[in-house]
């Protein structure tokens, strides 16, 4: 190829300075269409153009010719090509690694929520304009500033890290990301410490019981799923993206093959369902309990007609923050302390190993790829005290 090409242009039949300089113009013309302001001849035959500016919003340009005036803007669009705000910086990262399938769309989402929360005012900065000793100092006000634990603050390294490598690979910056993350003067001592007492993280054995009870006694399509919940231990993605197929009556069993994911595209919330779980563990067969046989069997038959199982009366899909709203309201019917879906699976996760049933099921089970995670993770006291039983229960009724 590169001996054809050369020989088109040692034999005259390619002008490379005839590409050469269309390949300016249109470079040209693209950064004019680019700039937000027209520009104008006065009644004293010069020419002018507004270039924005921080700080007083736009200042007016001056020029002889309409060349000069347009070199002024040429120059200006230019120089902002290569200097980019860090937040362009990180929106190009982030487009990019979603339109390669690197990232899903919920992902996408939940980077720029982060970004948005931590670097409204930094992020106008440009890239080239700022040092890495601005970065280190930057990151290390925010632990304060926004109270941050150590997981959220974990959350706004990993974003900076990713569109500062991009960043440098780009040739925008100068310094290593990961030489700027180990100048880090940061503690553990330093973050916001978060802890919950053990009846906000499951559900203690009344409590159970009576979600249970209600549950089986008021059975519907979405206290239907609940209830599935609570025997199967599942994420409540998981539950929301079964199909018909995915159950099985005869072995009393679930596979788990999909997941709800949430993502925001135009400011609005958007619910989907990818074809695959949360993690590659996640990938799983579940054994209900053999009492519960009877919730697999209606499901199922229920079911076939329809492709997902959780499905309204007009045909859609359940999603899961419908689930979420009606466990609510059941946890304040029977005077529960209120407590999300994810509560049901730690819930589900210590009553198995309270049981002492084999810690490789326990894993199977709940999706993980470390029996370390159900252990140290979900695994609570569900045996509260009578008098704090009370207290609980009043709480929530008021």
């Amino acid at each position: 190829m590169n001996y054809e090409l050369n020989y088109l242009v040692e034999h005259g039949i390619i002008d490379v300075s005839s590409i050469q300089s269309m390949y300016e113009m249109n470079k040209r013309k693209e950064l004019l269409d680019k700039h937000p302001y027209d520009y104008w001849q006065g009644k004293n035959g010069k020419w002018y153009v507004y270039l924005p500016d921080k700080e007083k919003g736009r200042v007016l340009k001056k020029r002889n010719t309409k060349k000069e005036i347009e070199d002024v803007v040429v120059v200006y669009q230019s120089e902002l090509i290569e200097n980019p705000t860090i937040k362009e910086v990180f929106d190009e990262w982030n487009d990019y690694r979603l339109d390669l399938k690197k990232i899903e769309k919920s992902s996408h989402t939940r980077m720029k929520q982060v970004f948005s929360r931590h670097y409204k005012t930094f992020g106008q900065k440009r890239i080239k304009d700022v040092t890495q000793e601005d970065f280190v100092e930057f990151l290390e006000r925010q632990i304060p500033e926004h109270n941050l634990s150590s997981k959220a603050f974990a959350s706004l390294k990993t974003i900076t890290r990713g569109f500062l490598k991009r960043a440098k690979r780009k040739k925008l910056i100068t310094f290593s990301p990961e030489l700027m993350f180990a100048d880090l003067d940061v503690s553990e001592n330093e973050f916001a410490k978060t802890h919950k007492e053990d009846y906000e993280q499951v559900f203690d054995e009344p409590e159970t019981s009576a979600m249970i009870s209600y549950l089986t006694e008021n059975i519907d399509i979405i206290n239907s799923a609940i209830l599935l919940l609570f025997v199967s231990g599942m994420r409540i993605g998981e539950v929301a993206a079964l199909k018909h197929e995915d159950l099985d009556p005869f072995k009393n069993t679930v596979r788990i093959r999909r997941t709800e994911t949430r993502y925001s595209e135009d400011g609005k919330t958007y619910y989907a369902v990818k074809n695959y779980p949360k993690t590659k563990s996640g990938m799983r067969e579940i054994v209900i309990p053999s009492s519960y046989r009877w919730l697999i069997r209606d499901l199922f038959y229920s079911s076939e007609n329809r492709e997902y199982v959780f499905e309204d009366d007009n045909g859609d899909r359940i999603q899961t923050y419908k689930i979420r709203k009606r466990e609510y309201y059941v946890c304040k019917q029977v005077g529960a302390y209120k407590k999300s879906p994810h509560k049901i699976r730690a819930t589900y996760d210590t009553i198995l190993l309270d049981a002492n049933i084999d810690r490789r099921m326990v894993k199977d089970q709940m999706g993980h790829a470390d029996i370390n995670t159900s252990e140290s993770n979900y695994h609570r006291n569900r045996k509260i005290a009578r008098s704090e039983e009370r207290r609980v229960g009043k709480e929530c009724r008021s």
